[in-house]
């Protein structure tokens, strides 16, 4: 008997610790997320770059144009070059506060069911965000083959894990089939944006590049509304109604969710 009271006292001192290990994992977990990116909120009109394409296909002449714009119209603007498009600055993306953010980012998601998720500039490895992997908001992702693989955040850690929320902001995707589907155009919606614009099919850097700064231009120094903006920047590109690559047939050009954030527009700052 004496026996069995101090294998049983012996296994419940062994499951408490085990239980406050797996709770200072968990804290780590969530302080690895948000170690290197603090969610204070930016001052007002600032406009955020996010810019983890750079790390295949760099154009200073987009980011220069870009930035004149923005300047142009009143705002500011933060770049974040790839080495700073890492998980924690999506988990403090809502929180910062910008007015428009402009993720120039691969993704994934080209076939119609398939979840869309952003590639950050952060290589991926098996041990940081093991829940995060666990549970499917963060997803391994390979730009090109026979390269480091990246961190890919998906709508459900937008969703789930991102910190604050937006302060009524526009999200521009400038990625491949940012709006194959609306999971992740939802996520967004869901932290406080108004509006999120994005690319119903495939597309190439240039032609995103091109598209956006018509875009941006529209907006920020036409005062142009938002549906009127993204059908002008998707006529650039959007030669036909659909398109056919790699055997799959996508929609072309630019898209708008929800459909009522249609007549926003930009004012100066």
């Amino acid at each position: 008997m004496i026996g069995s009271r101090l294998n049983r006292e012996t296994a419940l001192g062994i499951a408490g610790l085990l239980i406050l290990a797996l709770f200072l994992i968990a804290v780590f977990w969530q302080a690895s997320i948000n170690a290197s990116v603090k969610a204070n909120r930016v001052a007002p009109h600032g406009v955020a770059l996010i810019d983890e394409l750079s790390i295949t296909d760099p154009n200073p002449s987009f980011i220069s144009d870009f930035n004149r714009t923005v300047h142009q119209a009143g705002y500011w603007l933060d770049y974040y070059p790839p080495n700073d498009v890492s998980v924690g600055l999506f988990w403090a993306l809502p929180a910062l506060g910008y007015d428009v953010v402009v993720i120039r980012a691969h993704s994934t998601g080209w076939l119609p069911g398939d979840p869309i998720s952003i590639i950050t500039g952060q290589q991926y490895n098996t041990w940081d965000f093991q829940r995060e992997q666990t549970t499917r908001m963060l997803y391994r992702s390979a730009i090109e083959q026979n390269k480091p693989a990246y961190f890919a955040v998906s709508s459900k850690f937008i969703t789930q894990e991102s910190s604050g929320n937006f302060p009524g902001s526009i999200i521009i995707n400038m990625g491949c089939t940012g709006l194959i589907n609306t999971p992740m155009a939802s996520a967004f919606i869901s932290k406080g944006a108004k509006a999120y614009i994005g690319w119903y099919g495939p597309i190439l850097p240039y032609q995103t590049d091109t598209a956006t700064l018509t875009l941006t231009e529209s907006l920020f120094l036409n005062h142009t509304s938002l549906a009127k903006a993204v059908s002008q920047a998707s006529s650039l590109v959007a030669e036909a109604p659909t398109y056919q690559y790699n055997g799959l047939t996508y929609l072309g050009g630019l898209g708008l969710y929800p459909e009522t954030s249609g007549t926003m527009i930009i004012a100066n700052a």
